[in-house]
């Protein structure tokens, strides 16, 4: 067959042409199974790829606003003094229940002491503007004084009830025939809140001297800073999700 005849060469590009596309056809194929093979090789593998695939970028999640390690022993702090004065604040109601008399001194004094500790239980909730920028109310240093004058004045009342015990009806005997009367009860009630007072007065006072209060605002104001920031991010990533994408 002569090669330059034209009908051969016609035919011979068809049968190349017909090759090529019979590779590139087979290529495709193969291209097509490999999904296939990684699905039964590393399935785990593929189904985290395909999660980020299918996610789209706009549906993130919310960051987590958290407070740091410092910030939360203050409040510690703060919740450890507001059971120690509420406790105080009940201990100074006890004698009355079980006592059958008792002096109009003693009397004035619990209820100056429990007008106290319901003012300072208020002031570490910060309710009101006035307890938040009163500096008897709000001072580290102050909290420190007053709470430990609290608990000294507690444990001088247990000292109290301990010597005049002999004097009044304090025959209750709630744990049976141990001997433990009501006012030793009471007594060790009442010592456990004032050491408890102290200790907190006593911390106040020395976070008061190294300025810690300013560290306290600064976190304070940090995390409200924080979370505003959270919250626009987060309008902002709901309101471009409900919009959708912008055209190119």
């Amino acid at each position: 067959m002569d090669e330059h005849d034209p009908d051969w060469l016609s035919a011979e590009k068809d049968g190349v042409k017909k090759e090529e596309k019979i590779s590139v056809a087979e290529k495709n194929d193969e291209e097509a199974n490999v999904p296939s093979k990684v699905n039964e090789e590393t399935p785990f593998l593929d189904s985290k790829l395909s999660e980020k695939i299918d996610t789209p970028p706009d549906v993130e999640k919310e960051p987590v606003v958290r407070r740091n390690a410092c910030h939360k022993i203050f409040i510690v702090i703060s919740a450890a003094s507001i059971i120690s004065l509420v406790s105080m604040a009940c201990c100074q109601s006890l004698p009355f229940i079980f006592y059958r008399k008792f002096e109009p001194l003693e009397f004035l004094i619990r209820i100056y002491v429990t007008v106290f500790c319901v003012i300072f239980t208020l002031a570490e909730f910060e309710i009101t503007a006035f307890l938040r920028e009163s500096a008897m109310a709000s001072n580290f240093l102050m909290k420190g004084v007053f709470y430990s004058f609290l608990g000294l004045v507690g444990k001088q009342q247990t000292m109290a009830m301990q010597v005049h015990d002999k004097d009044h009806d304090m025959s209750l005997n709630p744990l049976g025939k141990d001997g433990t009367t009501g006012a030793e009860i009471l007594a060790f009630i009442i010592t456990g809140t004032s050491w408890a007072l102290i200790a907190c007065g006593a911390l106040y006072f020395v976070l008061g001297v190294f300025c810690m209060q300013a560290l306290r605002d600064k976190l304070r104001i940090s995390y409200s800073e924080r979370i505003e920031k959270a919250e626009l991010e987060a309008k902002y990533r709901a309101k471009k999700h409900e919009i959708g994408p912008y055209p190119p």
